[in-house]
């Protein structure tokens, strides 16, 4: 389980200042999160279910990254 990417999903998931810049320059929040050119991949592929995986969290952690 990666704690950088668990904390970068719930972070997303509950900042709106993190989504809201997230939404502008994904690739540099996802690198403030420290997060591995592979969990990136993850991410902006949308895999959902690698990525609870990988994170350790539930479903409603997640409905941010289909958007």
């Amino acid at each position: 389980m990666s704690q950088q990417l668990k904390t970068f999903l719930k972070n997303l998931g509950q900042d709106p200042d993190v989504r809201k810049r997230y939404q502008q320059d994904p690739e540099s929040v996802m690198d403030e999160h420290g997060l591995s050119d592979e969990h990136k991949e993850l991410v902006r592929n949308k895999d959902k279910d690698a990525l609870q995986k990988e994170a350790g969290v539930e479903d409603a952690h997640m409905d941010f990254i289909i958007l």
